[in-house]
């Protein structure tokens, strides 16, 4: 990991409507950036990660009642509407997969951020109980 170029902070920051002003969204930008390096923590466990949790039976389950639906559509259908299913099918898959990686990179950094707060928690409930000891 580098330093993060500012093209690619953009949008964090555009969401985020913080300015150029340093003085006024410093901290905010610590943020941004540290919300992008979970991003790209998460994006690089999400290619590692393990899938095993899943129920193939429900997983193969769902594929099959997908596919005969798509083949009872077929039959119905002429050539140039069955391409354009297939297409639209193909798209509608592209985007369940990035849903599904967005959602496991939201929860990453959702976690992430209730560790620290649970670790800032129990490091301050430390403190104040040692105090009164």
């Amino acid at each position: 990991m580098s330093l993060v170029p500012v093209q690619e902070m953009l949008p964090y920051m555009n969401r985020q409507k913080l300015s150029l002003d340093v003085d006024r969204d410093g901290d905010k930008w610590f943020e941004s950036g540290m919300e992008y390096m979970l991003r790209q923590i998460a994006i690089r466990e999400l290619e590692k990660f393990d899938y095993d949790y899943l129920d193939p039976t429900e997983v193969f389950s769902a594929i099959e009642k997908v596919e005969i639906r798509e083949d009872d559509l077929g039959r119905l259908i002429n050539q140039k509407i069955k391409e354009k299913l297939e297409s639209y099918t193909d798209a509608m898959k592209s985007l369940a997969s990035i849903e599904m990686d967005e959602c496991f990179i939201a929860g990453f950094i959702a976690g992430y951020s209730f560790l620290k707060k649970m670790d800032f928690s129990s490091s301050v409930l430390t403190k104040r109980t040692s105090i009164r000891k």
